[in-house]
Formats: structure tokens, sequence, C-alpha cells
């Protein structure tokens, strides 16, 4: 009796929807939801049951690099739908994907939060499933000269993976593949060579002959000492070792590797700090100025202000609550924001009021002041409406 009066729940409200409006979700991005494929329900029908209106708008600078005064960054923008909340049916509680994307994006020094980056290009790759994938990006310039490594390992039945060393074509903004199977590279001080990984192995490419060799095997981690030698982890020993390339032997350091950090040791030396690009990326809120698909088209009722500010003071996450603060700010509706703070006030308290726990109060209290921080500094980077 209980199975069946759950399957009772879960199917009556599909049957209703069905036969009530049979063309529900039909038409443009303002009224996007999620297709349902697969099962035995059908293909390419639309239920709101299964899947929430409101879009996951993320954003995510996944490496940086300074070259010549300038910072530039890989940014992974990302909009999904999340499952309403049933795990197993139609499709296993995963969200549903409408963007990915990796952007190389430039730094405008001295350019308020509303222009402040200039998209350089897409990165395109092979693979836009992000299902138990993790992506890894570096950067590296030399001369005029930028170049991206890019790529992803995929856990399942299978050990998948895509790297690759692209180069960076400004005349028309694409990126062409410089070297396959390649992994994270160093240039060398003076920018003749460059290392990178294959693998377990450390091999170095000549820029000016064009060649590649294989220097070492069997390697956790590589970066150069000076012009003729590196420093390698070599897996089996406990110190860190220094090879040379012309000699090609190794000799012990005195650097014990269990007292050594070694995502700071063998960082590139032009890399900006993980911390660093997450503050930096903090307050994005001004998505088509800065190059990349406004995230609002992908919001039900998004022409409705009333609507935005209701959904930026509660539901929104970070990302798509500063979209709709950028939206107010470009038309010049400063009461709205002012507006939307105070409903997450009261939002907030009625947060911690529905859950009657008074021990997790403060936090969830520090975490709406931390949002509201953020939406206040979007309006001050901004700069005064009669400005504008």
């Amino acid at each position: 009796m209980k199975n069946l009066n759950t399957l009772l729940r879960i199917m009556l409200p599909v049957l209703i929807c069905a036969v009530i409006n049979p063309d529900a979700g039909a038409g443009g991005m303002e009224n996007k939801k999620l297709g349902i494929s697969g099962g035995f329900i059908g293909n390419s029908i639309d239920f709101a049951l299964f899947h929430k209106d409101i879009p996951n708008v993320g954003v995510k600078g996944l490496s940086g690099a300074v070259h010549e005064g300038k910072r530039y960054f890989v940014l992974l923008y990302v909009i999904s739908y999340p499952p309403k909340g049933v795990a197993t049916f139609p499709d296993g509680g995963m969200p549903r994907y409408e963007l990915q994307k990796m952007y190389l994006l430039r730094e405008e020094t001295g350019s308020d939060t509303s222009n402040k980056f200039t998209n350089l290009g897409e990165i395109e790759y092979p693979d836009l499933s992000f299902r138990n994938a993790e992506l890894y990006s570096r950067i590296f310039c030399r001369g005029n000269d930028v170049y991206v490594c890019a790529g992803f390992e995929k856990e399942g039945g299978k050990y998948n993976a895509w790297r690759s060393i692209l180069k960076y074509n400004p005349d028309d903004k694409t990126f062409s593949e410089f070297i396959r199977d390649a992994w994270l590279p160093v240039l060398s001080p003076d920018g003749n060579r460059m290392l990178f990984r294959r693998e377990s192995a450390v091999m170095m490419f000549d820029f000016a002959t064009g060649r590649i060799e294989l220097l070492l095997k069997d390697v956790g981690s590589m970066k150069w000492k000076d012009n003729e030698n590196l420093y390698v982890n070599v897996l089996k020993e406990d110190r860190l070792m220094v090879f040379n390339i012309k000699s090609k032997k190794l000799t012990k350091t005195d650097i014990i590797k269990k007292k050594l950090d070694p995502m700071e040791f063998f960082s590139a030396e032009n890399e900006i700090r993980k911390r660093v690009i997450n503050e930096i990326f903090s307050d994005f809120a001004f998505f088509e100025e800065n190059g990349l698909p406004d995230p609002l088209p992908f919001l039900r009722g998004s022409k409705r202000d009333g609507r935005l500010a209701e959904l930026a003071a509660g539901e929104a996450g970070r990302y798509l609550r500063l979209a709709i603060t950028a939206k107010f700010l470009r038309e010049k509706k400063r009461g709205r924001i002012d507006e939307m703070l105070t409903a997450m006030d009261k939002h907030c308290e009625k947060t911690i009021k529905k859950g009657q726990n008074h021990v997790i109060a403060d936090m969830i209290r520090s975490d709406f002041e931390k949002e509201k921080a953020l939406v206040r500094k979007v309006v001050e980077s901004y700069g005064t409406l009669s400005d504008r």
C-alpha cells in the first residue's frame, strides 16, 4: 500500500499536467523549461513538475596569469536547471545544462565592474558533460602569444582525459591546438623552451626547433630551477631532485617533500592564486558588457521587475541575483535594488523561523549579509546613476 501511495503521488500530477496542458513549455526562451527525453512518458515533453523554472548560474575562474601588467583568466560559465526533487524519475535527479562554456578573459585595468573584462574568445572542447568531471586549465604568455592548457578528467566505467595546449589567434578570436596530449606547461626563464606533462612523464618543447623531447618518466611535478636545471618530484624519492637537461642526471636536494606545499612550490611564477581569482569573480554581474550571454532570458518571467526582485531576494543564486542587480542599474531602477535588499532581510528571518533552528541563525544571517554586501559592491562600483 505504501508503494502504491508513492506511485500515485508521482504519477497523478503527471497525468493531470499531460491532459490539461499537453503543450506545456511550448514557446520561446521566456517559457523555457526542461524537456524530458527518454523513458515511457515520451520524448521532448516539458514538465514543470520535475524542474524548477529558476536556473542555476555558475561563474568560476579556473585559472589566471599575469603578463605585461595585464591579468588573463579562464572562466567557466554554466547555466543549468535543477531537478525539483524526484530523485529517480525520470531524470535521475540530475540537472539539465543549458549552457556550458569556457572563455579567455583579459582584465581591463581602471574599468568599473560593468565592463571590467574583454572576452578574447571561447575555448571549445569536445565534451560538454560535466558529470563526474573536473576541469583544469593554465594560462601562459610568450611575447605577444597567449597559450591556454585546458581539459578535463572524467571518472566513469572508463578513465577518459582530454588535455591540449591551445594557442590563441587574436585576429579571429579562436584557439588552435598547439600540442596534443600535453599538460601543466611551464616556460623556461628565458622563454625559449617549455616543459609539460604527458601521463607521468616530463616533456620539453623547443620553440626554436619545434622539437619535443622526453626528459623523465615517473615524475609527479616539475618546475624550472634555471634555464638548464629542473626541480622534479620523483615519485619514489622522499626529497625533491634536480635534473640537468644537458647531462640528463638527477641529484638530490635538501628539500624534504613532506615539509613542502607542492601547490605553492610548483605553481608557475606568473600564476594568480585561486583565492584571488575567487575574489575577483565574486561580484561578477554584467554578463553582456563583459562579452558573455545574459542569463536572464533563461529565467521565466524575466521581463517582470516584481518577479525579478522577489527571486533575487530569496530563491535566486548569487550570480543570477547579481545579474538582476545589473539589469536594474542599467535601467536606472535603484529603488528596486533597495526593495530587494529589504526583502532579503525578510527572507532571511523567514528562513530561520521556518527551520526552527536558532543554533544556525547567526550563520544564516551572516550568509545573507555577505550576499547583500556583494549587491552593494556592484552598485557602488557601477557609480551614481546620474553619471550614466
